[in-house]
């Protein structure tokens, strides 16, 4: 339970850092996505390369 709260506060302080960070130059983002889930898979079965 406390890693539950500890993953919240900083949830919480990377926000409040995101949003005081102004942004110089230009920025790209890539257009790329790919849904991978990997949950509950056991390692030896994950797509990864190694």
């Amino acid at each position: 339970m406390i890693c539950f709260h500890i993953r919240h506060k900083l949830y919480a302080a990377i926000g409040v850092h995101i949003l005081n960070t102004l942004l110089k130059e230009i920025v790209k983002i890539d257009s790329a996505f790919t849904s991978i889930n990997l949950k509950g898979m056991k390692s030896k079965d994950m797509s990864r390369k190694k």
